[in-house]
């Protein structure tokens, strides 16, 4: 159903409006930043579409001028319409407000079985002791959902281990090091490496590996056969359709050695530890889509991020790119 109002524009209402607040046609244009003639036609086109005058008209001589007193239907449309046009121009005002805010905000997310107080938690204290007006969403996921969620926009940034990383979309998407350290070796208590305090490649070159994955991406796989290959080892692995929560419970029934991070979160240690792998290292990366609209505000975050140079000095990296 067509409205009555279908041939009226808003332009027309907010004339009508500014002119009788501001008592006057001449100081309505030069606050509209009209001429009075451009609004005197917008008024006139208003009053033929409704059918009836607003404002008085006053004859002078041959000439017919308009004043601004209004007459019994202006006076009607304006006591309703004016409060209408200020409910409209909040409405939007807010939407700006709300639009704004959200690109003021970081949407983050970090991998379920990292631990964040290792090193995102320092990080976003110390923006947010610089930047009072810094604001974040954060939550956690699984790996491959951090993945997917960068890619539809639910998360500016993520962080997930490096093992992640063939799951990135290197042409839509950048990466950083949040986080390195050495390469841990997770030791079953039953290992003859269990009493060792660190650990080189060829103490484990024909050990047995376990190889744990959550069924979700192939990216623990392939970290662990690209970097086998490397070192030329070609040790037994059994693949583990477990998450970092469970690797507890693996551990129970399970043995052999596994690769993992410093920044994994580890349940029930007593029947394993971790011991370091000298020469190499793995860590956290950041990522993010190279075409967000947050540009500024993720530059400035990136800005907080350490240097890890002298963390990788004189090692390799476990993840062969």
């Amino acid at each position: 159903m067509q409205s009555i109002l279908s041939d009226i524009n808003i332009q027309q209402i907010i004339n009508f409006v500014t002119i009788v607040e501001l008592h006057g046609f001449q100081a309505a244009s030069d606050h509209l930043h009209m001429t009075q003639s451009a609004v005197s036609k917008s008024i006139g086109r208003l009053e033929e579409t409704l059918g009836f005058p607003l404002f008085v008209k006053e004859h002078k001589g041959s000439r017919v001028f308009r004043d601004s007193m209004l007459t019994e239907q202006g006076q009607y449309l304006y006591k309703y319409w004016a409060p209408a046009l200020n409910e409209i121009e909040n409405a939007y005002r807010h939407i700006i407000t709300v639009s704004e805010n959200a690109n003021r905000t970081i949407n983050i997310a970090y991998a379920s079985a990292s631990n964040p107080d290792t090193y995102l938690w320092p990080l976003l204290e110390k923006i947010q002791e610089d930047h009072k007006d810094f604001c974040y969403n954060l939550e956690s996921a699984y790996r491959s959902e951090l993945i997917r969620g960068l890619l539809d926009e639910s998360y500016d940034i993520i962080f997930v281990p490096d093992i992640e990383y063939y799951s990135i979309n290197h042409t839509t998407m950048n990466y950083r090091y949040l986080a390195i350290d050495n390469v841990q070796v997770i030791v079953p208590r039953n290992s003859h490496l269990f009493d060792r305090d660190s650990l080189t490649i060829e103490d484990i070159r024909n050990e047995h590996f376990l190889i744990f994955e959550d069924g979700r991406s192939e990216s623990p796989k392939l970290t662990f056969q690209r970097f086998c290959k490397s070192v030329d080892m070609n040790p037994p692995t059994t693949p583990l359709q477990k998450d970092g929560f469970n690797i507890a419970n693996a551990y129970r029934t399970s043995s052999g050695l596994a690769f993992i991070d410093s920044y994994f979160r580890l349940e029930d240690t007593k029947n394993f530890k971790t011991i370091p792998l000298e020469g190499y290292y793995n860590g956290v990366l950041c990522v993010w889509r190279k075409n967000i609209h947050k540009k500024k505000l993720i530059n400035q975050f990136l800005k907080y991020f350490p240097d890890l140079s002298d963390k990788t000095e004189g090692k390799k990296p476990l993840l062969q790119k």
